[in-house]
């Protein structure tokens, strides 16, 4: 792994944990105390008394995403991989379990009560459930399969999903760093930059993946070629340690104090 490599898994790790150390504390917290309203402070519809199917569905599928965002860096390890395959397997059915849960989880959850953002951002988030559904399932069949190749481009498919729902943030507060927030709508999210981000935040991801997949093994490319990645992988470093510091300041840590100290 090179350096850039071991930087931005750093910061995918860091990421990772500071997210769900949120969930757990904000949404775990709240729940605990039974004052489950309070999960409308981030998003106006997440509950609603009395439709207990879809409470739970967005409850599961808040605990599975926490669960594979912290598996994924850990799946991306080499060493995993050679050292204690037995491991690697174990996580990935456990990986591709909470894939599953979270995706069906949140798209049931689109279709009983419909997203905060209305049918576009419904179509959006739908359309990003149904594929990590069908990530998750072709990674585990072709595991099964002994289709070492294709498990291997459907399981980083399936992570460059998984990561989507932390850029989602991210990408948020690096707009919000340039812009001001501009055409973005805090209640509904209905505004321009919300339609646009409603699709976004992971088929990008997804383009990225699919390049990368197709890209000459590294001692064939030509020298342009690793120049290019190598800028192209820096400059994701460098806006990836800014987006999560923001994300920490201005998503994260408002409600965690609040759960702990308010």
């Amino acid at each position: 792994m090179s350096r850039l490599a071991r930087v931005h898994w750093l910061l995918i790790a860091i990421g990772a944990v500071a997210w769900v150390c949120y969930i757990a504390i904000y949404y775990g917290g709240m729940a605990l105390r039974g004052e489950w309203e309070s999960w409308n402070l981030v998003l106006h519809n997440l509950y609603s008394p009395g439709e207990a199917l879809a409470n739970l569905s967005i409850g599961l599928h808040l605990v599975a995403g926490a669960l594979i965002t912290l598996i994924a860096p850990l799946q991306l390890l080499p060493g995993v991989r050679a050292r204690a395959p037995k491991v690697h397997r174990v996580l990935g059915r456990i990986y591709i379990g909470a894939a599953l849960i979270a995706g069906i989880g949140g798209t049931l959850f689109i279709l009983l009560r419909g997203a905060v953002g209305g049918p576009v951002m419904s179509v959006g988030f739908g359309l990003y459930g149904v594929l990590v559904v069908i990530a998750a399932l072709l990674a585990l069949r072709h595991a099964r399969r002994r289709e070492l190749v294709q498990h291997r481009a459907w399981a980083l498919r399936l992570f460059a999903l998984g990561l989507s729902s932390l850029l989602f943030r991210y990408e948020y507060s690096l707009w919000g760093l340039f812009t001001g927030m501009a055409t973005h709508d805090p209640v509904d999210f209905r505004g321009a930059i919300d339609f646009a981000m409603d699709f976004f935040f992971y088929l990008p991801t997804l383009a990225v993946t699919e390049v990368y997949l197709r890209l000459p093994p590294r001692e064939r490319r030509p020298a342009w070629l690793r120049l290019l990645i190598s800028t192209i992988v820096g400059l994701g470093a460098l806006f990836g340690a800014v987006a999560l510091i923001l994300a920490a300041l201005a998503w994260w840590w408002p409600k965690i104090d609040l759960t702990l100290f308010g």
